[in-house]
């Protein structure tokens, strides 16, 4: 491999459709100012011609890229050359790669082609990793072959022996319980403010200038069938993404696959791991269900501070013996330090503050609305007492647990060695009641991760410290 090289042809499809998935959201905006009924409107014809040239823009940038991108590999780096006028060479050492991650992404897939990821330390223009978009499997793993200097096979495999498959079952269980509710319902109500007069006069659903003076009984049904959208459309968006989920061990690698359409796989070394984290969603907690997410230097995209699900459903009494399957710590008889009495009050307090604003919005709206004024002020004091309740720390050996609760219930472990800082701070209403707060900092996806415990006690400092201290 002394030459350099281009992509596959079918590369330009993969970047025209990048280009389109980002043109997306500018796209509907321009639709919707165009079937606005306010004074700004475009002309629909003038609409269509910006649509095809965003179109034909992206054609031509995608076969820009295909023509321009070239890659050739050494034994000891890979270089890649980049512009038609002004020439860019990036050459990347064997020594900052991180991993070599070969996935079927949708399009290369349809052609009998792969993805290659090569994840590194930086480049030129900060980018965690570089994407080979269509390459040939034998192609990949030459290249995976003269950079890492792997065995070469005509298969991209490994041993399924020791894999933990999510069967059809716990995967309807997961989207069924996915948090991915509350950012779905977002998009829709955004969605829903801008297309309100047009639902109205065509389907009846009420509007939001409207709503004072709908009756409460057809907002409450509006609103049951928006909810019933909602987590269908969450339900559909979770089993697209952890379809046919597997784990595979492979010596001191973790694989992970995932991915109906467009499967994706992930190699992460556990010498790259950082943290474990422990979720128990609001829909997850009442069955004892957990999912498990890895904090690890590399991570799972090239979006910075995004966790990598290590499971998306397991049973808590099942979390101990599946880590220890992976040789990953799960310190289950540690000693969990509460948080003190006088901290109640100050988590009840600033939760009932954001519930009589809520208040006091949803009354401003529609009088009709102050007779669930109460039920929000009490369902906020219950969340503050909750959050008290479910935070607190502990140290074992090596570890380092932290309890806390924002929506979900979160349960972090921490190696003593991965932890970047530790930092104590104290507000002046803090030292009237001797409490403080707890700050780590750990590298996570390749920037910086900070992880918080508020109004703890003052009196552990010291011994939290002298742990901190003793480090290899």
């Amino acid at each position: 491999m002394n030459e350099f090289k281009r992509l596959h042809k079918i590369s330009i499809l993969s970047e025209f459709l990048r280009l389109i998935r980002r043109l997306v959201i500018p796209i509907i905006i321009s639709y919707i100012i165009g079937q606005s009924t306010t004074q700004i409107s475009i002309n629909p014809e003038l609409r269509k011609i910006i649509i095809l040239a965003c179109l034909l823009l992206s054609l031509i940038y995608g076969l820009y890229r295909w023509i321009t991108f070239r890659y050739q590999v050494y034994d000891q780096e890979i270089q890649i050359q980049k512009g038609l006028f002004i020439k860019n060479n990036t050459y990347i050492s064997k020594d900052n790669i991180k991993s070599i991650n070969i996935s079927k992404a949708l399009i290369p897939r349809m052609f009998g082609l792969v993805q290659l990821i090569v994840k590194c330390e930086g480049t030129e223009d900060n980018e965690p990793e570089i994407k080979l978009v269509a390459l040939s499997k034998h192609e990949a793993l030459r290249i995976e072959h003269e950079l890492f200097h792997t065995q070469l096979s005509s298969k991209y495999e490994i041993d399924s022996s020791s894999s933990k498959l999510l069967n059809r079952r716990a995967l309807l269980l997961t989207a069924l319980t996915s948090n991915s509710l509350l950012p779905t319902f977002i998009t829709i109500s955004v969605f829903y403010y801008q297309f309100d007069s047009q639902l109205n006069k065509k389907i009846g659903i009420p509007v939001f200038n409207s709503i004072p003076s709908t009756p409460i009984i057809v907002i409450i049904l509006w609103s049951l069938v928006l909810l019933i959208v909602v987590w269908a459309l969450s339900v559909i968006r979770t089993m697209l993404r952890f379809g046919n989920f597997k784990v595979f061990i492979n010596k001191n690698k973790i694989h992970i696959q995932k991915g109906l359409f467009e499967k994706k796989e992930l190699i992460i070394d556990k010498n790259d791991f950082r943290a474990i984290r422990i979720e128990e969603n609001v829909f997850k907690q009442p069955f004892g269900l957990a999912c498990i997410y890895i904090e690890s230097s590399g991570g799972e995209s090239n979006k910075r501070n995004v966790s990598t699900v290590l499971h998306p459903l397991i049973k808590k009494h099942k979390i101990e013996n599946f880590l220890k399957s992976i040789s990953l710590p799960y310190p289950a008889l540690i000693k969990v330090n509460s948080l003190p009495k006088q901290s109640r009050f100050r988590y009840i307090l600033r939760k009932l503050l954001i519930g009589v604003v809520i208040s006091l919005i949803l009354i401003y709206i529609s009088k009709l609305f102050w007779v669930i004024s109460v039920p929000v002020l009490f369902l906020f004091f219950f969340y503050g007492n909750l959050q008290y309740k479910d935070a607190g720390y502990g140290i074992h050996d090596n570890l380092f647990l932290l309890k806390k609760r924002f929506l979900n219930k979160n349960t972090l472990i921490f190696i003593k060695d991965h932890i970047e800082s530790i930092s104590f701070y104290q507000s002046y209403f803090q030292k009237k009641k001797e409490l403080h707060s707890i700050s780590l900092i750990i590298l996570s996806n390749l920037s910086k991760k900070k992880f918080k415990l508020i109004d703890t006690s003052k009196s552990n400092e010291l011994t939290i410290h002298k742990w901190y201290k003793k480090r290899k």
